[in-house]
């Protein structure tokens, strides 16, 4: 399962490039100055205490 979000993840990359092109409102596009680190930080924690928490329940 991990594997599948990770793939949808790496898929979805070329839609946070390109922004939503689908809405009413279109946002911009994902850029350097747009990109918040603490977030992409936050994420990748979450995703080590998943695994964590499913070593120690194993």
């Amino acid at each position: 399962m991990i594997y599948f979000v990770i793939g949808m993840m790496i898929g979805s990359l070329y839609a946070i490039v390109m922004g939503p092109t689908t809405l009413e409102n279109t946002k911009a596009a994902m850029t350097l100055h747009t990109f918040h680190p603490v977030f992409f930080i936050i994420g990748i924690a979450i995703v080590f205490g998943l695994e964590k928490i499913k070593a120690i329940s194993e």
